[in-house]
């Protein structure tokens, strides 16, 4: 029967006995990827490459360049080939005028070549004016060099997003590193506090069956059996002590891993409201 009443009170206190600290392995690990500091500098190497979005821009603009440059180029050449075709009209022209042999043959070369001037000059008028317009679009005194700046700023631009790229594969290496060693030290302070409930609640077995003992020793029974409870209390007492100091040292370290934010997530990990 007394032993019974020990069995039940050995439940009782098994379930009464505080568990591992209640806090949340996601929670914790979210917390130091988040302040992390070998994942906070690469997260702010990626973020500071804010110019790259420059690299669409060049690309477009120089693209819109080389249209411009092309269309100047086919206005040179339109130009250059309506004042040779007005050249050569006014010529021939001027020869059917010089070349008249009646009267009327020349007035209607001299009507002939005033049209032909006049058609001609027109036209060279609206292909000098498209040329004009073809430079200022291309704003061909400065395109060149615009143009240089630009190819070798896109150049520049290209190879940091190549280097952005490579530091994003290192941020989401480290950050892979960092968890599972994070991971680690989380899933280490899980046992400890494990194996510190587990000390508690035989330490606490054991004070009950202290005060059963004692009871059989008033009754006369030998103290064989209280003394070395008592043995068995203080050594129960002792391992609960030593796993407290690794537990405290486990949470330091683990604490660290959070930077300049290790107060707050040691007190996480230590059941204490902020």
């Amino acid at each position: 029967m007394q032993a019974k009443r020990i069995r039940t009170a050995a439940v009782l206190c098994m379930i009464a006995s505080p568990l591992a600290r209640a806090w949340d392995e996601h929670k914790a690990l979210d917390f130091i990827l988040d302040h992390h500091p070998r994942v906070q500098a690469q997260r702010e190497a990626v973020s500071a490459e804010k110019s790259l979005n420059r690299l669409p821009v060049l690309e477009a603009m120089i693209s819109e360049r080389s249209s411009a440059a092309a269309a100047l180029d086919a206005a040179e050449r339109a130009e250059a080939q309506v004042r040779e075709t007005a050249r050569e009209q006014t010529a021939a022209a001027q020869r059917a005028v010089e070349t008249a042999a009646t009267a009327p043959e020349r007035d209607a070369a001299v009507k002939a070549l005033s049209r032909t001037t006049q058609t001609t000059g027109s036209a060279r008028a609206n292909a000098a004016a498209a040329l004009e317009q073809a430079r200022i679009e291309a704003r061909y005194e400065e395109y060149d060099q615009q143009r240089r700046e630009a190819l070798t700023e896109l150049g520049q631009l290209r190879r940091r997003l190549a280097e952005k790229a490579t530091r994003r594969y290192d941020q989401e290496t480290q950050t892979g590193e960092i968890r599972q060693t994070a991971l680690g030290d989380l899933e280490k302070l899980r046992e400890l506090e494990a194996d510190r409930a587990a000390a508690a609640t035989r330490l606490s077995f054991l004070k009950v069956k202290s005060g059963w003992l004692q009871k059989q020793v008033a009754q006369g029974h030998p103290e064989d059996a209280l003394w070395e409870n008592a043995q068995r209390q203080n050594a129960e007492t002792a391992t609960l002590n030593r796993i407290d100091l690794l537990i405290e040292a486990q949470r330091q370290h683990t604490a660290q891993r959070a930077g300049d934010h290790w107060q707050t997530l040691y007190r996480y990990l230590a059941g204490v409201s902020p």
